[in-house]
């Protein structure tokens, strides 16, 4: 359900809706974008990293390609597009959420940053699954 809610459809002004990925989160929840990324712990600052997209960036939708749940473990292969200032962006992503009572407590995105910087020089281009 929290990969739905990027889907250009329920976004308001290409920014999912905070309030609505938060009900889905544990308040101690830990978010972390990347292997070079510092985590982001609490549902207050989660919650305000989702609000406050970088300049110019809108979401354009998710795709999950591959989803496993195992035990409280759910990981998914997906693909994370983006329009970055009128370009499109296609991102490999794979992202890995820990489930406690029901709700997110852990979140952890590992994307192919190298494809995405190309694209927004105009090199490579979208061939993933929509």
């Amino acid at each position: 359900r929290s990969c739905e809610l990027w889907n250009v459809e329920h976004c308001v002004d290409g920014k999912p809706p905070a309030d609505k990925l938060a009900e889905l989160c544990t308040d101690d929840i830990v978010f972390m974008v990347g292997p070079q990324a510092r985590p982001q712990v609490g549902l207050e600052k989660v919650k305000a990293g989702w609000e406050n997209f970088p300049p110019g960036w809108k979401s354009a939708g998710w795709t999950v390609v591959n989803q496993i749940a195992v035990g409280d473990t759910v990981m998914n292969e997906r693909i994370d597009r983006f329009d970055v200032n009128g370009t499109v962006v296609a991102i490999p992503v794979m992202g890995i959420f820990k489930v406690r009572d029901g709700k997110i407590a852990e979140w952890r995105d590992y994307a192919e940053g190298s494809m995405m910087a190309a694209q927004l020089k105009g090199q490579g281009k979208d061939y993933w699954p929509k």
